[in-house]
């Protein structure tokens, strides 16, 4: 098997990864086993195994998985392979942003006056999760204090 035969749906580039991840792919692997890791950098936050499809056949397939002990915030990538047997096999990469315990994000457009430290404050769906860190992470603001009117955000929470 290749990266050629394994075509990663979910998540998709620059998804949030918090407490549970979605993995979707179209592919075939050995007794249809999956080997799945978030990394930052040489570092491993989380990984996990399971079985999925069938054997040899080409196929699509869905699995949520839990990720459990990660405290990184900021971006990363997610790594998926089928099992091909082989010792080192080869992952497909895809970036994501991890925002531990975040089950999702709320679309917000920033309006004038708004700070980061504000919209965390003043807002009913801020949670311990939604915090300036998460959302510079999540958006991948180069400076946390440069927000433009009219700007779509994503507020994990």
């Amino acid at each position: 098997m290749s990266n050629y035969d394994l075509s990663v749906r979910q998540p998709a580039p620059r998804d949030i990864v918090g407490s549970r991840l979605a993995i979707a792919a179209c592919g075939t692997a050995f007794e249809a086993s999956w080997e799945w890791r978030l990394t930052a950098g040489s570092e491993t936050l989380a990984k996990g195994y399971f079985q999925a499809g069938s054997t040899g056949i080409m196929g699509t397939f869905a699995y949520e998985a839990q990720v459990e002990g990660v405290t990184y915030i900021g971006p990363a990538a997610f790594e998926f392979n089928g099992d091909t047997g082989k010792e080192n096999p080869d992952f497909v990469s895809v970036p994501v942003v991890v925002v531990p315990g975040a089950i999702g994000y709320v679309p917000y457009q920033v309006k004038e006056g708004d700070t980061l430290t504000k919209i965390v404050r003043d807002n009913p769906w801020s949670s311990p999760i939604a915090t300036v860190e998460a959302i510079v992470a999540a958006n991948e603001l180069s400076n946390p204090d440069y927000i433009e009117i009219g700007q779509e955000l994503r507020i994990p929470v």
